[in-house]
């Protein structure tokens, strides 16, 4: 077992642009990348290994068949990889949406719950995210708001900047604007319910489906999540993030769970088991969780997620 890379997954979206070309050097496939899911085993998106003896077989065909590996031996029962990792590019307004609990989504879409966090890799002048309701909304003004198309009035809008990290619970009602480019780090799911989306058309020429009456009933309404982004890490019930510079090296120790390490900045090698995979910006990399022992070379930033 050795430290694996990945093919990116690209979604195209009519938000999206071209911010991943210019932070990352990328080729991108389309004008508008909205999306690109890093790390993914989610039937909206498999990601397929791109270095050794496991290039070209999925990141779900792996955890098929050997899911102790790559979890960890406590995590045998599990048929699917808990998170999703992905780079949201912001070209435009994504709509004003809110994602589902663990219950709900069970109950309701037979699917895990959307629990996120950002980091944010640029923020153009003045950018901004929306980021829960505002503090005087009640639950019958809110309903009130989605029904009539007045939900802008409603939210809080926040502005952000480069490295401001910010976890967003189920419930959240929230939206990236035009400008923001950020990390994604999720649990595996991707529902989405949308409760307005500034009145524009889809492709198609039709206005975008709405989800007003699963998006109510998920809204968590009451006090709203502490606008303190100038955080070094944050951790939630289904993973932690640390932001981490290497300057040299480092040695960190997986302690029998998988680590993922989004390289922000600069490059580097990451080695484990006597293998060497050399990384740099853009970069996303799974250390199994059967590595005992993990060594980062070179000159970067990154996120460890786990």
């Amino acid at each position: 077992m050795y430290p694996l890379t990945f093919e990116p997954v690209y979604k195209e979206t009519i938000w999206g642009g071209q911010a991943l070309a210019t932070l990352f050097g990328r080729e991108l496939p389309s004008a508008r990348i909205g999306e690109s899911w890093e790390i993914c085993a989610h039937p909206q998106g498999m990601s397929r290994i791109r270095n050794g003896s496991w290039q070209g077989k999925t990141l779900q065909e792996v955890m098929s068949t050997q899911p102790a590996l790559i979890l960890g031996e406590g995590r045998t029962a599990e048929t699917q990889f808990p998170l999703l990792i992905k780079y949201i590019d912001a070209g435009d307004d994504l709509s004003i949406q809110v994602h589902p609990d663990d219950e709900y989504a069970g109950r309701v879409e037979r699917q895990p719950g959307k629990t996120e966090a950002w980091y944010v890799l640029q923020a153009g002048p003045g950018a901004e995210i929306i980021y829960g309701l505002n503090e005087a909304v009640s639950r019958e003004a809110f309903i009130q708001a989605v029904r009539e198309g007045t939900v802008e009035a409603a939210v809080r809008r926040v502005a952000v900047q480069a490295g401001d990290m910010i976890l967003v619970p189920a419930g959240t009602v929230h939206s990236l604007l035009k400008g923001v480019a950020v990390c994604e780090i999720q649990q595996n799911s991707d529902l989405t319910y949308r409760l307005y989306d500034f009145n524009r058309t889809g492709p198609d020429g039709k206005p975008r489906m709405l989800h007003l009456e699963k998006g109510l009933a998920v809204t968590a309404f009451g006090q709203q999540p502490a606008l303190d982004f100038r955080q070094d890490s944050i951790t939630c019930p289904y993973f932690s993030v640390q932001r981490q510079q290497v300057a040299g090296q480092v040695q960190d120790l997986p302690a029998g769970r998988f680590l993922i390490y989004c390289i922000l900045q600069g490059k580097g090698q990451i080695a484990a088991n006597g293998i060497e995979v050399p990384v740099q910006a853009g970069d996303t990399v799974l250390i199994p969780a059967c590595l005992t022992a993990v060594t980062l070379t070179g000159q970067c930033q990154l996120l460890r997620i786990r």
